[in-house]
């Protein structure tokens, strides 16, 4: 980690300083919340609206859609979660094994318990050679999810079908252009209880993700509707050219989505270092699309909380919304080439279907929708995309590079940075991990 004391300035942070925070997502609101309670002047600057960045809720027909984050996952390492149980937050949990499987025409209910432990198997050679690499100092790009999981395919079905369109999704790109970093990091060696089922207590949150993320911002009061165009090292500091005015600070935490940052919208001058530049290029940053149908009534519901949707042209898989949280909707999610399959099709073209897709596995006399919407985080210019995933590119060094300040004042946090990238809760650690670092010099 960078030494702050190495900086010439470095006398100039400390309590009472001015501290710019770039974005008001989960990450935005941690680092915040930390440094004003550290005693800091925080300006906390948002492009949107509204707080929350992709933790994005909207009302169809009343009932609440998240149109970004929509679960807290792994109850045990999560503090968000741990927050809003705390908190009396109403959560949803949702079991990724309860599943029905649209696959070759039929509709398979399905355990994939036995095709996790045979991916558990095929990633022990992989994850063995991995932390030899580490041991001693190389890095090297990993092979391609599909490599991995394509030859399993034939051998486990609908299983195989079921777990691939599930993973399609939570790297928010096809499998080909993934490395297998995220399997490796979930992996424990065999005989530890090797195999790592989907999970089975992920939660949705009554009310919303965008209101729950919201919440956390106890003392913040961000300004909204006001764009960040650059960032400027000055002699005394930072300087923050906003579109509305020019703010001088000590320093800044930029937690824009990494797309944003490989877009370059924000100007950087100097630039960022060449180190920087690079590990977000080599980072993926994948994009999703979602759908929702909302339906006069929940008297349809059926047991199965996820059905995946191998046979579909434009989406991966549906969650059943009704029999989760017991809301008269269905949510289905399109990555990778059903994305863009997805894309050529007007809203309405598109809402219709997946009513077909909801009549054929889940019943044929399930009633007309009253209400639809779907998303384009592809083309927000505040995201440019969904989230972070490791690329074929990726060498596994990236998130340690970008965590490094710069000049001894920029900061860069967020879900692509964190341990956990994709997830809300990874975005807020982060965060908090970023105003530790000044908050320490």
């Amino acid at each position: 980690m960078f030494d702050f004391k190495k900086s010439p300035m470095h006398d100039r942070i400390q309590p009472h300083s001015t501290v710019v925070v770039i974005g008001a997502g989960a990450s935005g609101i941690a680092a915040s919340e930390k440094l004003l309670a550290a005693g800091f002047k925080v300006v906390l600057i948002e492009a949107r609206d509204r707080m929350g960045g992709r933790a994005s809720t909207r009302l169809v027909s009343s009932v609440p859609f998240d149109t970004g984050a929509s679960w807290l996952a792994d109850s045990q390492v999560n503090y968000l979660r741990t927050t809003a149980e705390s908190s009396g937050v109403k959560l949803y949990p949702t079991d990724f094994n309860r599943a029905l499987v649209q696959y070759k025409g039929v509709n398979v209910p399905i355990n994939p318990t036995e095709f996790m432990k045979a991916v558990e198997r095929r990633m022990a050679l992989p994850y063995i050679k991995l932390h030899i690499r580490e041991f001693f100092g190389l890095r090297k790009t990993l092979p391609s999810m599909a490599s991995m999981l394509d030859p399993l395919l034939k051998k486990h079905g609908a299983q195989a079908a079921y777990a691939r369109e599930l993973m399609i999704v939570n790297e928010a790109d096809n499998l080909d252009q993934t490395s297998i970093a995220t399997l490796l990091r979930e992996h424990n060696l065999p005989g530890d209880d090797g195999y790592d089922p989907l999970p089975t207590d992920d939660v949705m949150v009554d009310g919303g993700m965008q209101a729950f993320v919201t919440s956390l911002a106890k003392n913040i009061k961000p300004s909204l509707g006001e764009s960040v165009e650059a960032v400027i090292r000055t002699e005394n500091g930072i300087s923050v050219q906003t579109t509305r005015r020019r703010i001088d600070a000590d320093s800044v935490i930029v937690t824009v989505p990494l797309g944003v940052l490989k877009a370059g919208t924000i100007r950087f001058d100097p630039g960022l270092p060449v180190e920087h530049r690079a590990a977000i290029d080599r980072l993926g940053f994948g994009n999703e699309k979602k759908t929702c149908l909302v339906y006069p009534d929940t008297n349809w519901a059926k047991e199965h909380h996820m059905v995946g949707l191998h046979d579909s042209t434009y989406f991966n898989f549906m969650v059943n919304v009704a029999a989760i949280a017991g809301k008269p909707m269905i949510m289905a999610l399109s990555a990778g080439n059903k994305l863009i399959a997805a894309d050529s099709l007007s809203i309405d073209e598109l809402a219709a279907a997946l009513h077909a897709n909801v009549r054929a596995t889940l019943g044929s006399d399930i009633p007309d929708p009253i209400d639809h919407s779907t998303t384009d985080w592809g083309n927000d210019p505040y995201a440019l995309g969904a989230y972070s995933h490791s690329s074929l590119k990726t060498l596994g060094n990236e998130a340690e590079i970008l965590q490094r300040p710069i000049a001894g004042r920029i900061l860069l946090a967020g879900e692509a940075l964190s341990d956990r990238n994709g997830y809300v809760d990874g975005a807020w650690n982060d965060g908090q991990r970023a105003a530790s670092a000044i908050i320490n010099a």
